[in-house]
């Protein structure tokens, strides 16, 4: 699968942060707004103005927006979505197997 700068993304794109290159200083702010590696995200926004370029991600029930600069300083592989209401009429615990198969990386 692809990795690549968030800031490459388009909306409706689901992914997983895997590297935050800006340092320290910048993994602690993004962790205070629930963003960490390893994190699903899903893109709802990424606008690219002239003068403002900046993107919206989804975290479950929050959405956060980034500027272009802390973007580009994170990269993202795209994620296979997976969900129990994708697979109707299954056992949960095959479910749960499904799962656990789709998510490994």
């Amino acid at each position: 699968m692809e990795v690549k700068p968030l800031m490459k993304t388009v909306k409706g794109e689901s992914c997983t942060i895997k590297k935050v290159h800006g340092g320290k200083a910048l993994l602690l702010y993004l962790g205070e707004l629930g963003l960490k590696i390893g994190s699903h995200i899903t893109i709802v926004k990424n606008e690219k103005a002239r003068q403002s370029r900046f993107l919206i991600v989804g975290t479950g029930d929050n959405e956060i927006r980034l500027e272009e600069r802390i973007a580009d300083d994170i990269t993202v592989k795209k994620a296979r979505v997976c969900r129990e209401n994708l697979v109707p009429g299954i056992e949960r615990q095959m479910v749960r197997n499904y799962l656990a198969y789709c998510i490994r990386i």
